[in-house]
């Protein structure tokens, strides 16, 4: 019984010695380097196999792990053409291997990082393991630092937020002409947001910070997303000694979604400026998912304060994940009433789920000028009012304007009757005097 325990105690050590045949001193480390120069760390390795190691080779997983977003490359070798050749590493030895980098001279800066293969050939098989390296990538001519800001925390589709960019002169001499250019990339439908500072200068060892401002697009993937920033400017006493270094900062900006179901309803256009009663016109806006379900089914009504007018748009349906099926266009044709005060009114559009839950909203005020009479009315209006007499602006001119309907009210009252009846037989005795004139000297001319 104790042997059979010993051999199970020799087999459990060498089996725990086994699995750890190939060591590493460290598992990662990172090199800060300037652009256009080399730095190197080291890495030793370790046989504790109780098989010798007839081959160790070092390798990179993926070489575009060390390339830029500009397609700049850092270069990545190892001493001992550990990266071609190999070495021997006998059981219970160790080598130390010099892995050096060297970016190109407008290598962005910032962080990359890659794994590194170690791969160990032995009789019968072979062991592996993985070493992960970063590089740092810096300027010697200025520090660039960002203040996350608003941006240490989780921010929503449609939230303004607010980080800063400090600049430090680290060239030994005065620049000027300074600006920062900052980018949030792929962020909006893969477009990148960007923003620009004022142009400032800079004594050496001095530092300068900005701020910038960004609002997120409502129709945005919920994931993280880099900031680059570009800094150019200018030898103070020799602007032919220019420069430009470029940074990222990765995974900065992170978007989150906190609603299942919600829509987004941007500002509507109105087809016409001027409004009245009777008017047509049509309500152009956009509905854009901003929450984390598809939404099937949808539809959006508007509404007018004050009037019946209630319209529903057609019934469509918004993904969650495509920027393209993410957000819909919608119309509606409004016609005014014909009677309507003088006044604004509020358009209401809502935003209702397939079982008539609201999800969104947006307002608008409109104005309504002041309708204009009908013409029959107003005519009516003026024969209704007493007779005024208007006369010319001409002394020489003495005519009379009555306005219309006066003979009839005149003459339709008792006084303008009994008026026009004098007036009546006024004239026929004139008449009868003016003949019995004539008679008589007709008669006295015969004599």
């Amino acid at each position: 019984m104790k042997k059979l325990i010993l051999v199970l105690i020799c087999m459990l050590f060498v089996s725990a010695f086994v699995n750890a045949a190939i060591t590493l001193d460290k598992t990662s480390s990172i090199i800060e380097v300037d652009q256009g120069k080399t730095a190197s760390t080291t890495l030793t390795i370790t046989n504790n196999n109780v098989y010798d190691f007839s081959n160790v080779k070092l390798s990179i997983v993926d070489i575009n792990s060390f390339m830029d977003s500009g397609d700049n490359q850092i270069a990545v070798s190892f001493s001992d053409n550990a990266d071609n050749i190999g070495f021997v590493l006998l059981n219970g030895t160790s080598r130390t291997i010099t892995i050096s980098v060297s970016p190109e001279d407008d290598q962005y800066l910032g962080e990359l990082t890659g794994e590194i293969l170690i791969t160990a050939l032995k009789e019968g098989g072979n062991e592996t393991t993985i070493f992960r390296l970063t590089v740092d990538t810096q300027a010697d001519i200025v520090n660039i630092v960002l203040d996350d800001g608003d941006l240490d925390e989780e921010i929503n589709p449609g939230d303004s937020a607010t980080f800063s960019i400090d600049i430090e002169n680290n060239a030994g001499y005065d620049l000027e002409n300074i600006q920062i250019t900052a980018w949030i990339v792929d962020i909006d439908d893969g477009d990148d947001i960007d923003l620009k500072s004022s142009k400032f200068d800079l004594d050496s060892s001095d530092n300068n910070e900005e701020d910038f401002d960004f609002d997120v697009p409502y129709n945005v993937d919920e994931e993280s997303y880099d900031i680059k920033v570009r800094v150019k400017g200018e030898d103070a006493d020799d602007s032919s000694n220019d420069f430009e270094v470029i940074k990222i900062f990765r995974g900065i900006v992170d978007v989150a979604k906190e609603e299942d179901e919600e829509i987004y309803l941007a500002e509507p256009s109105i087809s016409v400026e001027s409004l009245t009663c009777d008017s047509s016109f049509n309500v152009n806006l956009k509905a854009i998912n901003i929450g984390t379900d598809d939404l099937d089914n949808v539809y959006l009504k508007l509404t007018i304060d004050g009037t019946n007018i209630s319209i529903k748009s057609t019934e469509f349906d918004l993904d969650s994940d495509k920027y393209d099926d993410r957000q819909q266009n919608v119309d509606f044709l409004v016609k005014l009433p014909s009677k309507l005060d003088q006044k604004s009114y509020a358009i209401r559009i809502l935003a209702y789920t397939e079982d008539d839950s609201v999800v969104g909203s947006v307002y608008k005020s409109i104005n309504v000028n002041e309708c204009s009479e009908v013409v029959d009315e107003v005519v009516d209006e003026e024969t209704d009012e007493e007779p005024q007499e208007e006369t010319t602006d001409d002394d020489e001119d003495n005519t009379v304007y009555l306005p219309t309907g006066w003979t009839t009210k005149f003459f339709s009252s008792e006084t303008g009757k009994t008026i026009f009846w004098f007036m009546g037989n006024l004239a026929l005795l004139v008449i009868i005097i003016y003949f019995i004139v004539a008679l008589t000297r007709k008669k006295t001319v015969k004599k």
